[in-house]
């Protein structure tokens, strides 16, 4: 039986794996939108201290906020309050790929609807820190799919990635033999380019059924 999840749903799961009780939220919705939200979060057991909105009711805009937007209304909302983390609710924010940076800038855990469906997908495949090479295409695929990194950010990498294969090669290889090391970061670097591949193809096939916007 194929296990489901949900944004709020893995939202709370991530705040239960950091240990996080008072949460700081942070959306781009309506008043209505946010009771019902500090409802959600408060009726799955924990705190919501401070909760902040960029009030902003078309789509489009939120999609448009950048990360340095994001980054100032978290340190405004979290200033003089006792949180153990801080979530971005919403689909639509961009934040995934730059939740490190914000972490390690305003020293505080942060989640976002998309950082947490992502990690909880790969937890619910039994997928934990340690990545199987042949799991690569999907991980690729599940962040592809929830445009935290897009197929072209991914190719960049690309010069990173074979160095990365080398040396795993290298390093779990259980033998000395180069034939063998250089088939296995073969593999990894084939893998790799194989997930490119899928996600470049799921991102045109979503562009051809996406509905175009006429503001």
């Amino acid at each position: 039986e194929a296990k489901t999840t949900n944004p709020a749903f893995a939202a709370f799961h991530a705040f239960q794996a950091m240990g996080a009780k008072r949460i700081a939220v942070l959306t781009p919705y309506a008043k209505d939108v946010n009771q019902m939200v500090q409802k959600s979060v408060e009726e799955a057991g924990f705190d919501v201290p401070v909760f902040g909105s960029f009030n902003e009711p078309h789509d489009p805009t939120v999609a448009a906020i950048d990360s340095q937007s994001l980054q100032s209304a978290i340190a405004k909302i979290t200033i003089g309050h006792d949180v153990d983390a801080v979530f971005i609710s919403c689909t639509s924010v961009r934040i995934a790929a730059h939740v490190a940076a914000i972490e390690s800038e305003l020293d505080i855990p942060v989640t976002s609807s998309n950082h947490a469906l992502a990690w909880h997908c790969l937890r619910l495949s039994r997928v934990d820190d340690e990545l199987p090479a042949l799991m690569l295409p999907i991980l690729q695929l599940i962040l592809g799919f929830l445009e935290i990194i897009s197929w072209k950010k991914m190719l960049s990498a690309w010069r990173l990635v074979v160095m990365a294969s080398a040396v795993a090669g290298a390093v779990l290889t259980p033998s000395t033999d180069p034939i063998t090391m250089l088939l296995l970061s073969t593999s990894i670097t084939f893998l790799f380019f194989v997930g490119i591949g899928l996600v470049a193809l799921t991102t045109n096939l979503k562009g051809q059924i996406r509905p175009s916007f006429d503001p």
